[in-house]
C-alpha cells in the first residue's frame, strides 16, 4: 500500500478592498508512505521558507486560517 498525503493551507485576503480564499501547499516532513497506520502525524516545519514564518497569531486569526489534508492511498 503506498499513502501520500497533501497539507493546503486556505486563507482571506484583502485584494483590492475584497476579501479572497488563497490556497498555498505546505511543505510536509515526510509527504509518502509505504504503510497506512491507525496514526498519522503530519509535519510542516516552521523556518524562513514557510508560509507561516512571518506570520503572527494575530494574523492567522484575522485570515480564517485552514488547514486542508488530503490523503491519497492505494
Amino acid at each position: 500500500m503506498n499513502v501520500e498525503v497533501r497539507m493546503t493551507l486556505a486563507i482571506k485576503i484583502l485584494e483590492n478592498r475584497q476579501r479572497k480564499n488563497k490556497f498555498f501547499n505546505l511543505d510536509l516532513d515526510v509527504a509518502k508512505a509505504t504503510t497506512m497506520t491507525t496514526n498519522l502525524t503530519l509535519v510542516h516545519i516552521i523556518n524562513e521558507e514557510s508560509l507561516f514564518y512571518p506570520l503572527s497569531k494575530e494574523d492567522i486569526i484575522a485570515s480564517e486560517a485552514e488547514l486542508l489534508i488530503f490523503v491519497q492511498y492505494f
